[in-house]
């Protein structure tokens, strides 16, 4: 086990087509269901599901219900209105006294798709003041839940910029059933467009009443001809729309009243309380789910999608053993592994037989391929059995797939680590029949679907148990979490897409946490379902929470990417591994090269860092006089199979009694004490079998044909792990190809980023350097991206330019 602790140990200190429930009980606002082709015009009348989100508020009053204004749904159990709608005086009305219809359309007519229901609470906001309209905004929250349907949803929150300018000259609607032009209440709901305007040109329509009551909490807006909202419309929104999807900006306050009546004057503009500026105090009291940000949303026909997953056995445990003996009950744990290494970068989850899920950051380009392997950590081919604590167990065959398509989140932020979330589609899928390689659920039906916070269990490892356990984890608030960072020295930042859970104290003592990426699952009628994915890789922390990606804020976006797969019979026989092992069978020396294991990065964890070698990178080495002088190093060579290497040709002008090859990790006082107290050194000194210089080389043109190959009087020895050959463009594929990135090697563990030159870039820099080239002799130029200006290539003749 001590093996996988090395790679697996972290050594360190929120409009879809409605707004029901789809699929996991999910809200989705600011859609219609309804599909009309319907113009506003100015008071014309609404036609059903048109504006789902209208709410209509009745007051008890003499024995009867009477209409006092209007509202809108913001989630299951919650209507935004007006402060000044629901408060007698300065206290709020009476929660029996009010009652709620929705999905209504005539005042005094119901319909099937009207639904009516009582209130629980009348949530006022604390600054209100009636008489001045300032803060006039509240909450009512509702004693039994709305069902949504297509003519009853919620509107979505406006969660964008709260800058007023921004939306000064944005048309508009406001819906009611306000005083109609006979100074009648409609019978009818009513709709207008409506015009936002600036405050300067409001306070100009009416300096008395604007100028004492408008707040900078307020905006103003009127409609064309005299149409604006009136007596009757208060509580109702304004709403905008934004990209197909309605947003609540603003909700109707007050409008001047006309000369000795106490009725609105339809030539004034109309004042909002503008719900941009209250949304901090809106967060408190509604479902969090409905909140809307950018790109957060995304149109998911749930029923679509489900044959995506085997819901009939997914999230069951499994009884394996990974090669080293341990066992392992969750086979849907996964490595993103470099190459066809055991290097493990972090751990994925199987949600399909088509794709994983992992961190984000795990999957940035680093210049390393890197592949999806499941049921052990290891490559291991075939089954292998042996003896556990005096039972004969089995540990089955690895599946290392590669990657089709990595899908990184588009908000995802390298610096602050949010929508730290990547989904990887494979190339070919896993095969789910095998014991240690299955999928678990995720949360796309009711039944998988709890949005508790009770039941979570975060993977770790017990060596005590020698097995992958999970052990229950607590669920911390935000405030908590933020606040038991804040006593570390770290600030956090957290919203609704991250959770924190602890484990308990007591419990972490025998615990090694993972890397970033393992799972925290709910356990569901004894199945599994992800619930979201560690980010950090602290696990097993006691003083302060672990950090957890919330599954529940990216199931859209996750469901939204993926799509249906196909085995793709020819791929086997058009893969490149295919191609190579035909080409050698037509050539015979390409038998010489390994495509298999060639250009493979090493890296080693270090306690504060990844090393990463470039295992082909070695010296040459030579003797001016074997007798008299001690060898110096002449410059790199390239390792390119076992028997040969390159160099530049230019090395071996300088006359020298001997050369030869050093490969692997070497230094002059790690040779001294391998010699005195005998060691197994991770170096290898080779000598020169033979040279062949290009034919064509010139010591007057070091810039034409400097190259050199050098054959080996022994194979490399590349069971040494620092020692390993570099790919050759051997086939079309690769000498046709742009590479994602360059780099430099310049030594076994020093490279760095280049840019390829185009020719005339290539010529003015050489120019600029004191020299000059015709366009034919060019060669292939770089330069450096990561080094300060004049500190070049000097230095490293021999290097290694790479692509990946």
């Amino acid at each position: 086990m001590r093996d996988l602790l090395r790679w697996l140990l972290l050594l360190s200190g929120v409009l879809c087509i409605s707004s029901q429930k789809i699929g996991v009980n999910r809200l989705v606002c600011g859609r219609r269901k309804v599909k009309s082709v319907y113009l506003i015009h100015n008071g014309i009348d609404a036609r059903p599901g048109h504006w789902p989100w209208h709410a209509v508020i009745y007051q008890r009053a003499n024995g009867a219900e009477e209409y006092k204004c209007g509202g809108s749904i913001i989630d299951e159990d919650t209507i935004l209105t007006s402060g000044h709608c629901v408060t007698v005086g300065s206290r709020a009305i009476s929660p029996e006294q009010l009652s709620i219809e929705v999905g209504r359309i005539r005042l005094h007519e119901r319909t099937e798709y009207t639904q009516t229901h009582g209130v629980r609470q009348v949530i006022v906001h604390p600054g209100l003041n009636v008489r001045r309209f300032k803060n006039d905004i509240a909450l009512i929250k509702l004693a039994s839940n709305i069902t949504m349907t297509p003519h009853v949803q919620p509107v979505c929150l406006w969660t964008m910029d709260n800058n007023q300018e921004l939306i000064v000259g944005k048309n508009g609607t406001v819906l009611g059933f306000g005083l109609t032009e006979q100074d009648v209440v409609s019978e009818q709901l009513k709709q207008a467009s409506i015009g936002v305007v600036d405050t300067l040109t409001c306070l100009a329509n009416d300096r008395a009443a604007f100028g004492t009551y408008l707040t900078s909490e307020m905006f103003c807006g009127g409609g064309r001809d005299g149409v604006s909202a009136c007596n009757g419309d208060s509580g109702g929104g304004l709403f905008l729309e934004v990209e197909g999807r309605w947003f609540v900006r603003g909700i109707v306050s007050f409008i001047p009243l006309r000369k000795n009546t106490a009725l609105c004057d339809t030539s004034k503009f109309t004042a909002f309380a503008d719900v941009a500026k209250y949304l901090k105090w809106i967060e408190q009291y509604i479902d969090p789910r409905v909140l809307v940000f950018d790109t957060d949303d995304y149109e998911v026909d749930y029923e679509e999608k489900l044959p995506l997953f085997d819901l009939n056995d997914c999230g069951i445990k499994s009884d394996t053993f990974l090669a080293d003996g341990s066992h392992m009950s969750y086979p849907w744990f996964g490595y993103a592994v470099v190459g066809q290494t055991t290097f493990v970068k972090c751990v994925v989850t199987l949600v399909s037989e088509w794709y994983a899920v992992g961190p984000a950051s795990c999957f940035e380009n680093d210049g390393n391929e890197v592949r999806i392997r499941f049921g052990n950590y290891e490559d291991l081919k075939v089954r292998k059995c042996f003896d556990r604590n005096g039972t004969m167990v089995c540990a089955d065959p690895t599946q290392t797939l590669q990657i089709q398509r990595i899908i990184i989140h588009p908000r995802y932020n390298d610096k602050e680590f949010t929508d730290n979330i990547a989904l990887v589609e494979l190339l070919t899928p896993a095969d789910i029949t095998q014991p240690n390689v299955r999928p678990i659920c995720l949360p796309v039906t009711k039944e998988l679907y709890s949005n508790q916070t009770s039941n979570l269990l975060a993977i770790s490892y017990s060596a005590l148990k020698r097995s992958f356990v999970d052990k229950p984890t607590r669920y911390v608030n935000s405030s908590q979490c933020i606040d038991m960072y804040l006593d570390v020295g770290l600030r956090l930042n957290l919203d609704e897409k991250r959770i924190c859970g602890q484990l308990a104290a007591e419990t972490t003592g025998d615990c090694a946490a993972l890397k970033s990426g393992a799972a925290l699952q709910e356990l569901r009628e004894q199945r599994y379902v992800l619930r979201g994915f560690d980010l950090f890789g602290r696990d097993c922390e006691s003083t302060v929470p672990t950090v957890y990606n919330n599954l529940y804020a990216y199931l859209d976006w996750m469901l939204y990417n993926m799509r249906f797969n196909e085995v793709d019979l020819d791929a086997k026989d058009s893969s490149l591994e295919a191609k190579w092992a035909i080409r050698q069978k037509e050539h015979e020396k390409l038998l010489l090269f390994d495509m298999s294991t060639c250009g493979i990065i090493k890296m080693a964890q270090r306690v504060s860092s990844v090393v990463t070698y470039n295992p082909w990178i070695g010296s040459l080495e030579g003797l001016e006089n074997v007798s008299t002088s001690p060898p110096r190093v002449l410059g790199k060579v390239i390792l390119i199979s076992e028997r040969y290497a390159l160099a530049p040709a230019q090395l071996f002008s300088i006359p020298q009694e001997w050369r030869s090859v050093i490969l692997g990790y070497h230094d002059r006082v790690f040779e001294l004490s391998c010699e005195i107290k005998g060691c197994d050194p991770p170096y290898q000194k080779v000598d020169i079998k033979k040279v062949y210089i290009h034919p064509d080389f010139n010591e007057q043109s070091l810039h034409q044909n400097n190259i050199a190959l050098i054959e080996l009087m022994e194979p490399a020895n590349t069971t040494k792990p620092l020692i390993s050959p570099i790919c050759l463009p051997l086939m079309q594929e690769f000498r046709h190809s742009t590479p994602l990135e360059l780099k430099l090697a310049t030594e076994l563990s020093e490279s760095r980023k280049v840019k390829r030159l185009s020719p005339a870039n290539c010529q003015a820099q050489l120019i600029h350097e004191g020299a000059f080239l015709p366009v034919q002799e060019l060669p292939v130029c770089a330069d450096d991206l990561e080094s300060d200006a004049g500190m070049r290539f000097s230095g490293h003749t021999g290097s290694a330019l790479q692509g990946s």
